[in-house]
């Protein structure tokens, strides 16, 4: 609130001006840490996504009691009846999928790192008639990737011509369990290097492990 102060007649009157209900909440905000704010709006929003989720289940239990109590009509036609079931069956089956999709908005996974391949790299050096491939792996997840990984990059020069020879070369960059991928971060590789062949084409592959698993591949075709 306000106040102001004016003489009048050697006496102090004390004014009071009122304050608008979002000035005053506008004030509280700005007192808050930025971190506060932040959590207690995330927290809104999944509070207001799952109760959504449940206000719609709410509706069809709601919907389900009345057609349980259509059915006790004793002048309902056979036709009636097996129309009322039909709905019946399909509010249900509705109800229970609503609770299927509430207990994963209550109960959401954990975020996993998902590492792919972004982009192949080419470096073309004729000083020394070499090409060097390399691949840019990102962590396209809102958590870290720790090591270990990791990447195979596989070059095939194809000759395009009659009597040239194919060569194959493979190059693996083995990241130890000191390297991490921050989030929505990059990681690139060390090069694979074959020679610079005029009228070849070259083939690369690139393979991403992680935990096991492969996880992303990409090809393409450099000339």
């Amino acid at each position: 609130m306000k106040t102001s102060i004016r003489q009048n007649n050697n006496r102090s009157i004390l004014k009071i001006k009122p304050i608008s209900l979002s000035c005053l909440l506008m004030s509280i905000l700005l007192l808050l840490p930025v971190s506060s704010i932040s959590i207690a709006t995330k927290s809104a929003v999944a509070a207001v996504d799952c109760s959504a989720i449940q206000n719609g289940i709410n509706s069809l239990i709601e919907e389900q009691k009345n057609l349980k109590k259509s059915l006790e009509n004793s002048s309902l036609t056979p036709q009636e009846g097996t129309e009322i079931r039909r709905e019946l069956k399909a509010v249900i089956q509705q109800i229970s999928a609503k609770k299927a999709e509430l207990a994963k908005c209550n109960n959401p996974p954990a975020a996993k790192p998902n590492l792919v391949v972004k982009d192949i790299e080419q470096v073309i050096d004729n000083s020394t008639s070499q090409r060097k491939y390399r691949a840019v792996i990102a962590n396209n997840s809102d958590v870290p990737a720790p090591g270990p990984f990791e990447v195979t990059i596989g070059v095939q020069l194809n000759p395009n011509y009659a009597g040239g020879q194919t060569l194959s070369t493979e190059a693996r960059d083995k990241a130890s369990s000191n390297v991490t991928v921050a989030p929505r971060g990059e990681y690139r590789t060390k090069y694979n290097i074959v020679p610079n062949r005029f009228n070849n084409s070259y083939q690369v592959e690139i393979i991403v492990e992680y935990q096991g698993k492969l996880v992303s591949r990409l090809g393409r075709t450099f000339r």
